[in-house]
Formats: C-alpha cells, structure tokens, sequence
C-alpha cells in the first residue's frame, strides 16, 4: 500500500515529461490498488499548433484543415503538388497512398516577414497522426510570382541545393513513370 503514491507520483512525473511529444499518458483509478496507464494521440490539430508554436512563431489565426487528400503518384506532376513537396524535408515516397491533411496558420515571427510586408500563412502537413513537413507564403491579396516556401521561409534552390530546372528534370524522371 506504501507503493501506490509512489507509483502514482511517477505515472504524474512521466505524464508531465511526455506532455510534449504527440501522445500522453492518462491514469485512471480502476481500483485502491489498480492503476491503468493509457497514451491517448493527441489530434492532428492539435499537433500542428504545437509543431509550430516550437518552431517560435505566434499563431494569430487558426484557419484549420486547408484539404485532405489521398497522395497519388500522378498528383506530383501537378505544378501545386511540385511546388509543395519542392521545399519539404521527406521526400514524397513514403507518403504515397496515404491520406495527408493540411492545416493552415498565419503566423508571426515567421523569416517572410523580412522578405515581404505581409502577414506570413504557414501550412503544416500530418499523415498518420505524424507532421510530415509543411510550406508557408506570404498572406497577400494579389497574385504574386513563384511557389511556395519550406516551413521555414527557405526557396527550393536553398533547400535541396539545385536550380529548378535541375530539381525539375529529376523529379520529372522519378515521378513522371
């Protein structure tokens, strides 16, 4: 019986140093001397606000889920599909025939600010209960030239290291099969 605070303050400290992370831990009292550690994942929402609240921005408005959709292989010939998955991280392999969400934020503190005198729009992309990278552009009214940019403000040319038209030719060659 001595053992049960013990243990009830350990499940306590854990659930506090997992907060963080996509999943908690929840402790339900089944009985005096049963207790039943559960993870919940937190949703995909919430998960995005997090994502990027540790990048150091400050979410001015939460516009929620932009679109879902299934990745095909044919949709990364799509000029929009390129100009996303141009600035991600991953490469779109993995996610193919997976259903990706993307929520979409205009944030401050975001690097376009410097760039642009436009509030920044930063769009964050989860599969699978997972943030698998993301985009952001100016929040500007009119039309303005070229794509989107990594989730952090950088072009494709700094991100992957190639012109387009190199970055063009490979990924044409890859995913135009």
């Amino acid at each position: 019986m001595k053992k049960l605070p013990f243990v009830l303050s350990a499940i306590i400290l854990l659930s506090g140093c997992l907060a963080s992370t996509s999943t908690r831990l929840v402790t339900t009292q089944q009985a005096p001397q049963i207790t039943k550690t559960t993870t919940v994942q937190l949703d995909d929402q919430a998960l995005t606000v997090q994502f990027i609240e540790k990048k150091g921005y400050t979410i001015t408005a939460n516009k929620g889920l932009l679109q879902t959709f299934v990745l095909e292989q044919k949709l990364l010939l799509e000029t929009q599909y390129q100009q996303i998955w141009g600035v991600q991280e991953k490469e779109p392999d993995a996610f193919i025939d997976k259903e990706i969400a993307i929520y979409a934020f205009t944030v401050d503190n975001h690097p376009l600010e410097d760039i642009y005198d436009f509030d920044t729009n930063v769009y964050v992309m989860v599969a699978e209960g997972e943030v698998i990278g993301g985009y952001s552009s100016p929040d500007a009214d009119e039309m303005l030239y070229g794509g989107a940019y990594g989730i952090d403000g950088k072009t494709r040319e700094e991100l992957k290291g190639l012109t387009y038209a190199e970055w063009h030719e490979q990924w044409t060659n890859k995913y135009g099969k």
